[in-house]
């Protein structure tokens, strides 16, 4: 997850510094796909928990950092969008 929110922040800023905005649909793409790995991981995450004693911390951490992911992902869709409205 770590490494596709990277390449998806390195992705849009090379969009705006090249102002390529005809590959802003692309970026659509890789916000959804960001958003089932995250759905993904917090599932198997559930399921985990089910399964395994899991000390209260660590849960927190997990989904705090999850929650963070997705933050950074709204942020870059707003950006995203923000270039759109400049064109």
């Amino acid at each position: 997850l770590h490494e596709a929110i990277s390449q998806y922040l390195n992705f849009v800023f090379a969009i705006y510094d090249n102002r390529q905005v005809d590959l802003l649909s692309e970026v659509t793409a890789l916000a959804v796909s960001i958003t089932e790995q995250v759905k993904i991981l917090r599932n198997n995450h559930i399921i985990g928990l089910s399964k395994n004693k899991t000390e209260p911390y660590v849960n927190l951490a997990f989904t705090s950092s999850l929650a963070a992911y997705r933050a950074v992902r709204d942020h870059v869709v707003n950006i995203t969008e923000a270039m759109t409205e400049e064109t």
